[in-house]
């Protein structure tokens, strides 16, 4: 009887030996492809403010958090990771709570790369009042940063 054991598994161990060369990479590949590759979630890298952008670059160039009552404020947000339908805001508010404005942007991604950056710019007709003043960004339906200034005269 243990010879007859002994000749059987000898039997299946030459039947797994006999399988085609190659079958566990191919299989071992091929789940390796069906596993989803989620693409890494859009963040913001860098918030500018000051009073001057540099052109095309829509990069900050004299950052400031101080301001006068007839500056144009200039913030900018890059991002990364961001897919096209990607939305900024940037909801500004005096120290009272009052809404100075209000605006939103898709973010328009640099060709070929996954940065962008976009600017936003608050200029009042009248001036700013003086006092303390917020910004807050949203991306998308999240808050993704506050940024603070004041005007003096």
């Amino acid at each position: 009887m243990t010879t007859r054991i002994a000749a059987l598994t000898l039997a299946v161990l030459a039947l797994g030996a006999c399988e085609r060369p190659g079958k566990n990479a191919e299989a071992a590949e091929a789940a390796e492809a069906s596993v989803a590759v989620t693409p890494p979630a859009p963040s913001i890298t860098t918030i500018e403010m000051g009073k001057q952008s540099g052109g095309a670059t829509l990069r900050v160039t004299e950052p400031s958090t101080t301001f006068n009552a007839r500056d144009t404020v200039f913030l900018a947000v890059v991002t990364a990771n961001a897919a096209a339908d990607s939305r900024l805001t940037a909801r500004w508010t005096f120290q009272d709570g009052s809404v100075v404005d209000s605006s939103g942007q898709n973010v328009a991604r640099d060709a070929g790369t996954a940065a962008a950056v976009t600017q936003f710019r608050v200029l009042k007709d009248k001036g700013w009042s003086v006092g303390t003043y917020t910004v807050d960004i949203w991306l998308n339906d999240a808050m993704v940063g506050t940024r603070q200034f004041t005007v003096q005269r």
